[in-house]
Formats: structure tokens, sequence, C-alpha cells
């Protein structure tokens, strides 16, 4: 995917906006995303970051920082007006087409993201605050309201989606994999951690230190994070020197500093959900409007300790919450809140949603658009069609209750019919395929006897039944990434009745390895994976642990026709200067003959249900 993204920061801004998009931009990068950072007067050593990860940066003008030109209460923000930042932002991506243009600023609205829609196909909006009208596709607000379902209502266009709360919290891999190892806090407080954002540009970290020093706590263990652009650094410094406090300068050890401290003081935004993932009770304080409701929100639950908008708190009282917030049955109460709010998981939802609006789409236009081609609808390929189905049949015995998730135009499930008496249920994520699928079983006489329904597995749409086997033929490698194979496989076996099973007739990336080792070793080109379709991984498939669901068995019945399609027939057509067709006669060979060696780039995985 080709993702852009406008996010700005700046002491006035701060670089939460900013550190929240390169998060999820981390995570783009490991799926192969190529992705550009549209920024206003970014500092530095945020450059820097954008730098050592190859993440291409277009720098729009300074402007005016702190000029209000808009009837937004953050225009003062952006240092122009949205139409003069629209139409630089439009030349800055206008070398291409991106896939999608995720927006993640207070000034920016839906008048700018409507000029915006030409250059990208979809707009992502990351907001906090619901305080304006957007036109995006989707928005994800990762903060937790007590009106977090209605916050947006009328702000929104009717097909937007909506990714609300914590679940969806942007926090970087470190924060998953130290998670790992944290237990919920129960006292007492021994160690302190104190961080009030990249910029903190009013020092409530010089407050904290302050207030820390007259609490009264033997074997005290003080840590202080700041940002590298702190203006009062040297200050800081000299304060922790002073009451032996360790103080730390743009750590990259925040999860691990916060996996050891029992109690943290810091302001509310984003760093709360780094905290409630790794169980950290929090004195919290507002440094910013927009952080009050999320706070009181918080605190109503007892998930931190809300002091109140920061300015306002002076040493003394923040002294007092403190040492109230060292109470040893709030700290794990608060623990244990925030382990079930926030569980590290919020990048990869976001991922998966994103891969599967934009890939599920090209992906549903192209199964559509097939669904006029009659018998070649699902694969131009018949003989391995055929051998498909062979293999799927085997598995099946009169009065089973079967489904098939994948259905096609329901060339399977008619010739299943054929063979045997079964109760049917074919599902598509394709109307176009299951509208032919319905017209080729009225032709066949069978129109009474398969239940078609339109329904997306990564839906996992509520079934009124268990089966006894349901199969998917090439189904499963539609889906963008592992993670979404693997949940799919877990729905589908879900629905089985105990000692049923699940047959999954898809393509093998090993077997199409071996295949191009063959075909190269003769001369030929190697045959790459469509586009649309990621094979499994068989070790990952041998590796799946699903509650009460076994691999029964690994069968290889396309190895002998791949070797004698792809080599032996590509090679002959290769020396006549032809290409190969699948009709040819060597091809049909392999429909008498066992299956042999290890070029079975199609595989049946058998899955038995062992307990209702």
């Amino acid at each position: 995917m080709r993702i852009a993204a406008r996010v700005d920061a700046s002491s006035q801004i701060g670089t939460g906006h900013f550190m929240r998009c390169l998060t999820l931009a981390d995570g783009l990068l490991r799926r192969g995303a190529k992705i550009r950072f549209v920024s206003r007067g970014l500092p530095a050593h945020l450059r820097d970051m954008l730098a050592q990860r190859s993440i291409e940066l277009a720098s729009l003008d300074s402007g005016t920082e702190g000029a209000t030109a808009g009837d937004l209460h953050h225009s003062h923000w952006l240092g122009c007006s949205q139409e003069q930042d629209a139409q630089v932002t439009q030349q800055a991506l206008s070398d291409r087409q991106w896939d999608w243009l995720i927006v993640d600023h207070y000034a920016l609205d839906a008048r700018w993201e409507s000029k915006l829609r030409g250059s990208a196909r979809r707009i992502m909006v990351v907001d906090d605050i619901a305080d304006r009208q957007h036109d995006c596709d989707l928005l994800l607000d990762q903060n937790f309201y007590a009106d977090m379902q209605t916050r947006y209502i009328g702000k929104v266009p009717s097909h937007c989606e909506l990714l609300m709360g914590p679940r969806y919290a942007l926090l970087r891999d470190e924060f998953r994999k130290v998670r790992e190892q944290v237990k919920p806090r129960m006292g007492p407080v021994k160690r302190i951690l104190v961080f009030f954002g990249g910029v903190d540009a009013d020092n409530y970290t010089g407050r904290a230190i302050e207030a820390l020093s007259k609490i009264d706590i033997s074997e005290l263990h003080v840590e202080v994070v700041i940002g590298a652009q702190h203006p009062c650094r040297e200050q800081i410094q000299q304060a922790c020197t002073m009451q032996g406090y360790v103080c730390h300068v743009q750590t990259t050890r925040m999860a691990e500093l916060m996996a050891e401290a029992d109690l943290a003081i810091g302001a509310a935004g984003a760093a709360s959900w780094e905290r409630c993932c790794l169980g950290l009770p929090c004195v919290v304080g507002a440094v910013a409007q927009n952080q009050v409701q999320a706070a009181e929100d918080l605190s109503v639950v007892g998930a931190v300790t809300y002091v109140g908008a920061m300015h306002e708190i002076t040493v003394e009282k923040l002294n007092q919450r403190i040492v109230q917030a060292c109470a040893q049955d709030w700290l794990n109460k608060a623990s244990l809140l925030g382990l079930g709010l926030v569980d590290s998981e919020g990048v990869m939802r976001v991922i998966n949603i994103l891969g599967k609006v934009m890939t599920g789409n090209k992906v549903l236009e192209h199964w559509n658009q097939r669904a006029t081609l009659e018998e070649r609808a699902g694969s131009n390929d018949l003989v391995a069609k055929e051998l498909e189905i062979r293999a799927i049949s085997k598995h099946i015995k009169n009065g089973m209750v079967v489904a098939e998730f994948g259905c096609g135009n329901g060339t399977t499930a008619i010739e299943l019919l054929r063979q045997h008496d079964i109760e049917l249920h074919c599902f598509d994520f394709s109307p176009a395929m299951i509208e032919s699928a319905k017209n080729l079983a009225k032709e066949a006489g069978m129109e009474n006897r398969i239940h078609f329904q339109v329904g997306d597995v990564r839906d996992e749409p509520k079934q009124n039944k268990k089966f006894d086997v349901i199969y998917s033929e090439r189904m499963i490698i539609n889906l963008p990434d592992w993670e979404s194979q693997a949940k799919a496989i877990q729905y589908l076996t879900s629905n089985l009745n105990a000692g049923g099973r699940y047959l999954m007739c898809e393509n093998s990336k090993p077997g199409l390895d071996h295949l191009n080792k063959l075909r190269t070793s003769v001369g030929l080109e190697i045959i790459s994976q469509p586009w649309h379709n990621v094979y499994l991984i068989d070790d990952l498939v041998a590796s799946l642990d699903i509650r009460e669901v076994k691999l029964v068995d690994v069968e290889p019945f396309s190895s002998t026709y791949y070797f004698l399609s792809r080599v032996v027939n590509a090679w002959l057509a290769n020396k006549e200067g032809k290409q190969p067709s699948y009709d040819a006669p060597v091809n049909q060979l392999a429909l008498g003959l066992p299956p042999f060696g290890d070029c079975s780039q199609g595989k049946l995985w058998v899955f038995e249900k062992t307990k209702a």
C-alpha cells in the first residue's frame, strides 16, 4: 500500500500526534507499505526518525505558527488557512495516487479533507476531540470516553467506519513485547516514573519533582523522562541530581521504565494508553483542554487518579494526591483496569482494517468481474479444479450438513450435490458470484438443495447451526496476511460439530517454491503468486494452536498435476515457441495418476474438531 500522513509537531502542538502516526507507520512498513509524511516545521530530531526508517518527508513551507486563519479552536496550529494547506499538500502528493491519506491534525476538517479526495483513494482521520466535521472513510479515536459510541454522530459521512476506544490504541511494538512480562501492581510503591510528554512546554515535570521531594517514603527510586526539546532540560537534570533521581533524555526504553515502576505521574493523553497497557497506575493531570474529559472518565471508573488541569495544581496538592495514590488497594484495582482496557494489539487491528478496506475492495472487484466466466469463474485451470473437487468429495458422506465458504459461482457445490445427498450452505463475499451461483443451481435443478448467502469470513457471520464438514477452495489465500488467515481458520473450525472436519483446499507457498526450483532448472521463468493471493506457509499452518481442534492430515493431491502442467508441459511448449495451454493432453494424464513428489501448489489441510 501507498500511505501518506498529514501531521505536524511543534512546541505548541507537542509530539504526540507525530509519534502515534510514526507508530502506525512502523507497523505498515513491516507489511511493505511505502510511506510519506507531509509536515510543516518538523523538528530536526523527528525528521531524523523518519530518515532512519526510510520514510519520505514532504516539508511544507513554515507558515506562521500561532497565526489564526480559520474558525476552528485549533486553527492557529496550522500557520495558514486550510485552503492554502490543502493546495500545498496536493502538490506534495501529486506524483502518485495514494491508497490512504491519514490525517492527524486538530486544525483540519471536512473542508480540507474534501479537497484532498483526488489525492488518495481513502482518507483516515485520527481524532480525539470530536469538535468538527470530517469527510473520511475511517475515523480512529483511541480514547476512553463515557460517550464513545455517540461522539461522532452527525460529524462523519454515513459510510465512515468508526474505530473507537483504547482497543485501537497505537502503541509501539516494544509495549506488546514488555506486556508479556508484567504483572498487576500490588504495592508498596518503591519506584515512581515521571513523564509529561515529549515537549512539556510548561515544565510540569519540575513541579512533579518538587512534589516528590516532599514525600517521606524510604528507599523511593524515581525515574524522570523528558524529551530532547524540553525547555528546562538543564534545570530538570540538575534537580534530579540534587534529589538522587535518574533523568532520561529522549529515551528508547520507555516501555521498560513503565514496566519497572509501581506508580507514574504524568499527563493525560497518548501516554495513558501506554501506562494502561503495562498495568501502571498513574496520577494524571490534563496539560491541554482536550485531555480533560478522557481523564475524568478514566478517573470515574478507577483507572487513574485525576488531579485536574495541571496549570491549576499546586505542588502541595500534587503531593497530597501522590500520597493518596500510594494506597495498595487502589494500585491493584487501577492496574487490573488498565490491563483490561488496553491489550497492545491496536496497531495490528488498525492495519488489518486498512488492508481489508483497500485490498478487500480490489479483490471484491476482481471476483465480481469474473462472475460472468461460467465454469472458469473460479479458475482458468479446469484440471486443477477437477482435482480439488475430488480431494474434497472423498471426505463427504450422505446425510452430512456441509458449508462452503468462498463458493464462487457454485461449481464445486453443484458437483458435490450430484455425488452426495447432503444439506449444503454456501457463502461468498461477492454478490455477483452468489447471483451467478443461484442461476447455475437453477439450471441444474438444484436451487432448492443449496442455501446461498452473501457473507465475508472476516466478518465472522453468525451461524444458527453447526456443520459436519466445512470446506474452502482457494478462499483463505484471498485474505491479506497470515493473521487474517489464522483468524478465519479459527472461525471456521469453531462452527464444526464434534468430530466435524474443516477441509482447507488452498495453495502452498513452499509447494510453489519447490515447483519454481524445477522450472528454473530447465530454463523456465518462476511463477509468481497472483496479486490478490497470499499463499499459505505450511509451517505456520502446522503451528496453529486452536482449542479442541487438531490438524489430522495434509494431502498434496495436486503434486503430479503441477509437475506435468507447470514443468513438463511448459517446457515442451517453450521448445516449440508456444504458450502452454491448460487443456494440453499431458495435463490430462494427472487425472489418472496418484500424487508424487513435492510440487503440490494445491494442498488439502484437514482439521478435526475434537469436542463440541
